[in-house]
């Protein structure tokens, strides 16, 4: 019984050393070809834990596109627009997706690879609850006042790792603290 035992975790310790020399060699062959090319204004970021608390759910995955308004030396002010669902179906298993909708505006300083960045902004949420009183799912819109400190490391190659704090004044009202990760990708330019 142990030399199978022994088997199966050394298999599967080729396959994890296999598959973590796969990706290696993708990124340096990535990073390699797009070294020297321009960066353009537009960028894709998937973020997580972020407004984890929103909705009672930890974990909301959330896709934003960044655009750059102004790139200027060691400044940076972009304009960021995202999406998260929290969840795709209500207590009835009907389909009726909770949303996020995160809109704000973000300021990033920094010479070369590494950039604290902040931002201001609102989040529309549209979510389900259970109307207790009619007995029934019900609706709720709202919208909260929201604005992030982080840090941001940039890859020659355009990819980009964040960490930050995130607070949201939910509803204006009850002021929540978080953090969140965020990768994401910043285009290069067409020749």
């Amino acid at each position: 019984m142990k030399i199978s035992t022994k088997v199966i975790v050394s298999s599967s310790y080729i396959y994890v050393n296999t598959f973590k020399y796969i990706l290696l060699t993708i990124i340096c062959c990535f990073t390699t070809f797009c070294y020297g090319q321009q960066i353009s204004k537009h960028a894709i970021h998937a973020d997580a834990f972020g407004a984890g608390w929103y909705l009672n759910v930890k974990f909301i995955p959330a896709l934003r596109y960044e655009y750059f308004l102004v790139t200027k030396e060691h400044h940076a002010v972009m304009l960021n627009a995202g999406l998260g669902v929290a969840k795709w179906k209500d207590f009835t298993t009907q389909f009726n997706p909770d949303i996020l909708l995160p809109f704000s505006i973000a300021y990033m300083y920094g010479e070369k690879r590494s950039h604290p960045i902040v931002s201001l902004g609102l989040i529309y949420s549209n979510y389900t609850y259970f109307n207790t009183k009619d007995i029934h799912v019900d609706r709720h819109q709202q919208l909260s006042l929201s604005w992030s400190a982080g840090y941001r490391y940039t890859h020659p190659t355009g990819i980009t790792a964040s960490i930050y704090y995130l607070g949201i004044a939910d509803g204006f009202n009850i002021v929540r603290h978080s953090g969140g990760v965020s990768i994401g990708y910043r285009f290069k330019k067409r020749k």
